[in-house]
């Protein structure tokens, strides 16, 4: 296992130059029960920032490295660009229900609540093809290959890597796959984050 994974320079490359006023991007500071035992749930997010260029990325490499380690936390990103104008439509939809509830109180988070919500338009949908072992690798690049399955990005994982595709066809990799006996297939996820950062600084002390 990993202790440090810094994955910004690599998540910035895949990121605009210049901003487009609609499109931008979901990083989320999450805790996990396995990193924190005290937790009440299996997860929880200690915020949510929006970034829409590679500069404003990394301008706020400080502040999200800061609020993962001070929460035992780690840091990720979703490939999957969304849209402004659709995240405010759904919002004005939420705050509609929570009002016709009359449960005011959830308005203040109707819009963080709804960040996920809402493909932005000519960006293409981003798939993760998650890799756990090392014997899965080459066997996913050429199989990858043979679908014509365009690779965006290779992202390093806290137990292994992220490869970042666009969609390509489910069904033909699965057929192609069976020639790999033995192998554990990898998973293919949809609509998931990649980790951006995570460091277990507060563990240097402890017996691993």
């Amino acid at each position: 296992m990993k202790a440090l994974v810094d994955n910004f320079d690599l998540i910035a490359s895949m990121l605009p130059e210049k901003a487009d006023k609609d499109t931008f991007w979901v990083i989320r500071v999450i805790g996990r029960k396995k990193d924190n035992p005290d937790l009440e749930k299996n997860s929880k997010c200690y915020k949510a920032y929006t970034v829409q260029s590679k500069s404003e990325l990394m301008g706020l490499k400080g502040k999200i490295i800061a609020c993962a380690v001070e929460n035992r936390a780690r840091a990720y990103f979703n490939p999957n660009a969304r849209s402004w104008r659709k995240v405010a439509l759904s919002t004005l939809k939420r705050i509609a229900d929570y009002i016709s509830c009359e449960n005011y109180s959830a308005v203040q988070f109707a819009a963080d609540r709804c960040l996920d919500e809402g493909a932005a338009p000519e960006n293409k949908k981003k798939w993760i093809i998650d890799i756990d072992s090392p014997t899965q690798y080459n066997p996913t690049k050429n199989v990858l290959r043979i679908v014509k399955a365009n690779i965006v990005a290779e992202i390093p994982t806290v137990n292994g890597m992220h490869i970042i595709t666009e969609p390509f066809n489910h069904e033909n990799f699965w057929n192609m796959w069976r020639s790999y006996d033995g192998i554990d297939s990898p998973e293919i996820k949809t609509n998931n984050p990649t980790l951006l950062y995570y460091n277990r600084i507060w563990e240097e002390n402890m017996d691993l």
